[in-house]
């Protein structure tokens, strides 16, 4: 079985493709990429039963005008439509491509962050969740890398009710901090689904942030140094972020691969 991975770095040096190439490979599967920003490559949807669309860095609304954005909505389009038939296409959609999900079908409102999310933090289950395949086995709430300057928030219920969507998962509550709670989860339909966390990442991931010293420098100017120290005192606790890489992504693979 192939896998193909819609890359959405952009060109950006990144942390989630090894992780991702590693879920895969653990899953048996064979890799094809696919450059969709920086080289306008989108497969055709009928080419695989299994694709991930990747994070990436950059304002998610850009779907709406670049060159490559129509066509990857009409990837999304093409999808939807081949699982009308026997033959289920799977689709997992990562961040940044979890955002451009949602305003291309319309489903909420995608707004800048007042301040970017950079750390390790808990999510809770939706009722939905509590039951989806994807989290099976994650304990509720469950924790995730974070990292991100856009949010899904303010669903629009009645286009969401059209499609049959369900929010899996919501970020932590603040009950001091006068802001909506964003969607971290959602199940596009049966055969999609997707995150606004990282689920491919792993300790490592934030470990070579934190070894850099220019990145620790940069990191420290945008979120300061505490948030640094947190997100060590975090590190190494094999029911968090490890937890999670074990669990969510291999779920999608395992439940995908037993359906086609």
């Amino acid at each position: 079985m192939r896998l193909a991975i819609l890359d959405q770095y952009c060109g950006h040096v990144n942390q989630g493709m090894r992780c991702i190439e590693q879920i895969a490979k653990d899953a048996g599967l064979e890799i094809d990429h696919y450059d969709v920003r920086g080289k306008n490559e989108i497969p055709k949807a009928k080419d695989y039963r299994l694709f991930l669309s990747t994070g990436g860095p950059g304002d998610p609304h850009e779907v709406e005008h670049m060159e490559w954005g129509k066509p990857w909505g009409c990837f999304l389009e093409e999808l939807l439509e081949l699982n009308k038939g026997d033959e289920k296409r799977h689709a997992f959609l990562i961040c940044h491509s979890y955002q451009m999900a949602c305003i291309h079908w319309g489903l909420a409102e995608v707004t800048q962050r007042r301040k970017p999310a950079f750390g390790i933090y808990p999510m809770h289950k939706t009722e939905a969740g509590k039951t989806d395949p994807v989290l099976e086995g994650l304990p509720d709430p469950f924790w995730v890398i974070d990292s991100r300057d856009w949010q899904v928030v303010q669903p629009h219920v009645k286009a969401m009710d059209r499609f049959g969507v369900k929010a899996l998962a919501i970020e932590r509550d603040r009950p001091h901090v006068k802001l909506q709670r964003a969607a971290m989860a959602i199940r596009f339909s049966p055969e999609i689904v997707g995150t606004q966390f990282h689920p491919e990442a792993d300790d490592s991931s934030m470990q070579a942030y934190i070894d850099d010293p220019k990145m620790v420098e940069q990191l420290a100017g945008k979120h300061g140094l505490d948030r640094i120290e947190k997100i060590k005192e975090n590190l190494g606790d094999l029911m968090k972020v490890q937890f999670t890489r074990q669990h969510l992504l291999p779920n999608f693979l395992k439940d995908a691969l037993n359906k086609i």
